[in-house]
């Protein structure tokens, strides 16, 4: 009887050859002695160099795992370096936040205390301003701010707003911050709706050359206060958050009752207080 034809295996099959040396083994399923014939060794230094190479690899990958752990985001930690160099600030009928941030000072003086200049609206260079620090009243004098005048709230935007107040006593300071961008982490400090060191946090959502937008929420009572970046340095200065009332949204709404648009906020850069305020200093302490 004829074999039905079918799948055969056999073709597939590595067809045996005579061959010498170890691939000839291995090809042809033979087994070798490792112990008689030639020997196939390496050379002494090569498994403890690729053991060291090793051990220093996964030494390089821990410092890498640890390094990423300390750098991230944690707003507690910028919270707790920050609160203490955040102040509350008034001058006649206007107050607001303030942040000493660590910059050369005069003779005479051993604090520089940043804010924004909307809030000395009724005060004038040389004024005497209220500068709470842990609950205790300091007086300060408000060196100058930018605009010399009223700030025009439609044109804030525009202006540098930003006041500088030095300190006869020695209050905590932080540093300024490098540039940041679109994406990064950022916290708010102030004292809104009368909080007191209130904290938010959220993104950088754009950034011009003048002024860094931000969607962690701003109110009234921010004004003046650090927008400061994941190491609690001080990226600007709280300016203003954008208000609509609501019969824009709903033109049938006759209210004039203003809201706040959330994630439209912006601080103003430190480097705007080099137009004005460091004009007459050989070199801005700020390049941010």
């Amino acid at each position: 009887m004829a074999k039905k034809p079918g799948i055969s295996f056999r073709s597939l099959r590595r067809r045996k050859r005579d061959t010498n040396g170890i691939w000839g083994h291995l090809a042809n399923e033979d087994s070798f002695n490792l112990g008689t014939g030639p020997r196939w060794g390496l050379p002494g230094w090569v498994l403890p160099t690729v053991a060291t190479a090793a051990v220093a690899t996964l030494i390089v990958l821990c410092f890498q795992v640890a390094d990423l752990n300390d750098n991230k985001f944690n707003p507690n930690d910028v919270v707790a370096k920050a609160r203490s160099a955040t102040f509350e600030v008034s001058c006649g009928n206007a107050s607001g936040t303030a942040v000493g941030i660590n910059v050369k000072v005069p003779d005479g003086f051993k604090t520089a205390v940043f804010s924004a200049a909307h809030i000395f609206d009724d005060c004038v260079a040389g004024d005497k301003i209220d500068v709470v620090s842990s609950g205790k009243t300091y007086k300060g004098m408000l060196f100058k701010k930018d605009p010399i005048g009223k700030v025009d709230e439609n044109s804030i935007s525009d202006i540098a707003d930003i006041a500088l107040i030095y300190m006869r006593v020695k209050l905590p300071t932080l540093d300024p911050a490098p540039d940041a961008r679109v994406g990064d982490w950022v916290v708010e400090l102030g004292n809104p709706l009368g909080e007191i060191n209130y904290a938010t946090f959220g993104i950088v959502t754009k950034v011009t050359d003048s002024e860094y937008y931000t969607d962690a929420p701003t109110n009234h009572g921010n004004s003046g206060g650090p927008l400061l970046d994941d190491q609690a340095r001080v990226l600007g200065i709280i300016s203003w958050g954008r208000l609509i009332s609501e019969n824009v949204v709903d033109p049938r709404n006759k209210s004039e009752i203003l809201d706040a648009v959330n994630g439209i906020s912006a601080a103003k850069r430190l480097s705007n207080a080099c137009a004005l305020i460091y004009s007459a200093s050989p070199k801005c302490p700020f390049k941010n």
